[in-house]
């Protein structure tokens, strides 16, 4: 972790974020929502990785949402991707958190 300076990390949680970004899939389809509405044009947060090969991966966070049964989403999307997902605030908190975020 380069970003922020002077983070303790939890090696379980980075763990579970590389990942998590490294296999990344939506946890549900946003059902067609732009980039604007969904609070990616430009996102409200990124999460980058850099592998020891040199390959990085980004995951950019829009805005959060309810759905009918309460539960709290985040439209996301990976870096230069088109297909905008929801994954939900538990995973989202779990990213964050590893990356000294949360």
């Amino acid at each position: 972790v380069v970003q922020p300076n002077n983070v303790d990390i939890d090696v379980k949680l980075v763990y579970f974020g590389v990942n998590t970004l490294a296999e990344l899939s939506g946890e549900a389809d946003a059902g067609g929502v732009g980039a604007g509405p969904a609070g990616l044009s430009p996102p409200a947060s990124r999460v980058a990785i850099t592998f020891v090969s040199g390959a990085s991966v980004a995951l950019e966070l829009g805005t959060s949402m309810k759905d009918p049964q309460g539960r709290t989403w985040w439209y996301a999307r990976r870096e230069g991707a088109s297909e905008i997902w929801r994954l939900s605030d538990e995973t989202v908190q779990r990213i964050r958190a590893a990356f000294g975020k949360g």
